[in-house]
């Protein structure tokens, strides 16, 4: 605004767009106008709003301050207790601008990057997540292109991306974030800047993004550029994102995932099949997978789930128990498995001293362990072991997965490289490269 105010010319998207992104009102009146599914919420500045807020909305709700990045001070809440103590502590990061309340919707999430000249615009792809909603977009495993994402809902995503772009005269990059939830598409929110993932973007499709945003904001249509159509074509080529941590320097912080945004880094598993870019990923990240039965069968894996997850863990648990290993569960977890069939072995959550000889002496190979959604977490009661063991993890360097779905991935991939050790590596120009040579033999196939 004090640029603006000195008569300073500013390229790219105008401030007052900037603005209708980012307020509340503006944007959900712009979506109203475009007829683009949102999910409700409210701007609230005091206890009282939020809980009546609570009140229309029901839980689970997502809370978070308003002008923020990287997803500070976000959170799902599941009650009205963890609501209050979130708004209360929320209050400390925005005293200027209200907390932003949303019906949280556990869908699968998307996100793209695009370029729009104001009138047109050019998107290099769409990326899905492995994680749902409600972990932040930076901390999520993300594949491109998408693998589960049927084409009318793709088709839907550039429609609404076109529309915001154009509503808004977008100048430059942009990036918007997707949930989807019984086969509807909601915006979460939209960008008006270059994202994190816009160099990911860049080379998996070989479209110099920067170049071309720069060219918009210099006057430069994309047409003019030579690109006429809305979403890139996509090739054979796969990659699959996988976030890096740096927990063991980072004292304090905990390891869970979350809507707030932890990771330092990123890596690419990229190739022509799925599984195999995954088992990339893994790798690259540091995780390391055992390939024989006897290195397996005297290994445990520690299960310590929440009440909220834990009809969700049927299938990991069987799928543990196909791979060799044996179960090690905490007293609420070894009951639910005992009542659904799956065999166990119970070890206390408060025994923490026999928990952490067993990381030291190297009995465990990863853990699976789902927090509490409590603000305090943390820091209080039982819980308070929850932290101790997640990070306890990060000492010994033992993967301990607190998202069902990243504990999912790593368990298909395992599958994978168990089966298929033997990997190659090249350069992602020549995957390209691979991807279209193999797309033109396939055409001639079925023509002839």
């Amino acid at each position: 605004p004090k640029l603006q105010e000195r008569k300073v010319k500013i390229l790219g998207t105008s401030l007052e767009s900037i603005n209708v992104a980012e307020d509340r009102k503006l944007f959900e009146k712009l979506l109203k106008e475009l007829e683009i599914p949102q999910p409700k919420g409210y701007a609230v500045r005091s206890v009282e709003e939020a809980i009546n807020v609570a009140k229309e909305l029901d839980f689970p709700l997502l809370v978070r301050p308003s002008y923020v990045i990287g997803g500070r001070g976000m959170q799902v809440v599941y009650n009205e207790t963890e609501l209050l103590t979130y708004f209360k502590e929320a209050l400390k990061f925005s005293d200027e601008h209200p907390v932003l309340i949303d019906k949280y919707i556990a869908g699968d999430e998307v996100e793209l990057d695009a370029v729009s000249d104001g009138e047109d615009v050019l998107i290099p792809g769409i990326t899905e997540h492995i994680e749902k909603s409600g972990v932040h977009s930076g901390d999520s495993m993300a594949i491109y292109p998408p693998q589960n994402i049927p084409q009318h809902i793709i088709d839907k995503l550039v429609e609404y991306t076109h529309k915001i772009a154009k509503k808004l005269q977008i100048k430059g990059l942009m990036n918007i974030q997707f949930v989807i939830k019984d086969d509807i598409a909601y915006v979460i929110e939209v960008n008006p800047r270059a994202s994190r993932t816009v160099p990911i973007m860049s080379k998996v499709t070989g479209l110099p993004l920067n170049e071309i945003a720069i060219n918009v904001c210099l006057g430069k249509s994309l047409k003019d550029q030579g690109y006429k159509k809305v979403l890139a074509d996509t090739t054979s080529l796969v990659c699959v994102k996988v976030p890096v941590f740096s927990f063991q320097k980072l004292n304090r912080i905990d390891p869970a995932l979350a809507p707030e945004m932890k990771s330092t880094g990123e890596v690419l598993g990229v190739d022509t099949d799925f599984d195999r870019a995954l088992v990339k990923g893994f790798l690259a990240a540091g995780y390391r997978f055992p390939i024989s039965n006897r290195e397996r069968q005297y290994k445990d894996v520690l299960l310590s789930l929440t009440d909220h997850h834990k009809p969700q863990c049927d299938d990991i648990a069987r799928a543990i128990n196909d791979l060799g290993y044996r179960i090690v569960a905490t007293t609420g977890t070894h009951k639910y498995l005992k009542s659904k069939g799956i065999d166990s072995k119970l070890i206390e959550y408060f025994d923490i001293p026999r928990i952490q000889k067993n990381l030291k002496d190297g009995d465990l190979s990863f853990i699976i362990n789902t927090p509490s959604t409590d603000a305090n977490a943390a820091r209080i009661g039982s819980e308070n072991r929850g932290f101790i063991l997640r990070t306890l993890s990060e000492m010994y360097c033992v993967p301990c997965f607190t998202s069902l779905d990243t504990a999912r991935a790593f368990l298909r991939a395992l599958n994978f490289y168990i089966k298929n050790p033997k990997l190659k590596y090249d350069s992602i120009e020549n995957y390209r490269k691979t991807s279209f040579i193999k797309k033109i033999r396939d055409l001639i196939f079925v023509h002839f």
